[in-house]
């Protein structure tokens, strides 16, 4: 697999030349993980909206929800400034087997 308009970029960038092997394998490996997404139920699209329900959210009463996809996990930890970076038990957090 090949980027179409590889000849194009070496033309252009002649420095690249070197690195022409490490393009076509990224390449090669962006193709393969789109071809997986496209393959999902919903396909690319409707990864791209995973967003709306990853991450970290604030919810209308103030209170905070965080869902990360995240199999097999035996411990998380949630870190920031808000917690002074102290890795400790939380209260609060669940798993959610979906």
């Amino acid at each position: 697999m090949e980027p179409s308009q590889l000849n194009v970029l070496i033309e252009r960038d002649g420095y690249l030349s070197p690195q022409i092997p490490e393009i076509k394998r990224r390449y090669k490996v962006f193709r393969e993980t789109l071809q997986k997404l496209q393959d999902l139920p919903g396909g690319i699209d409707q990864f791209t909206l995973s967003y709306r329900e990853y991450g970290v959210h604030l919810n209308s009463d103030n209170s905070i929800t965080c869902l990360e996809w995240c199999p097999g996990v035996q411990g998380l930890s949630l870190v920031g400034d808000f917690s002074k970076f102290y890795f400790r038990v939380s209260r609060g957090l669940k798993v959610v087997e979906l």
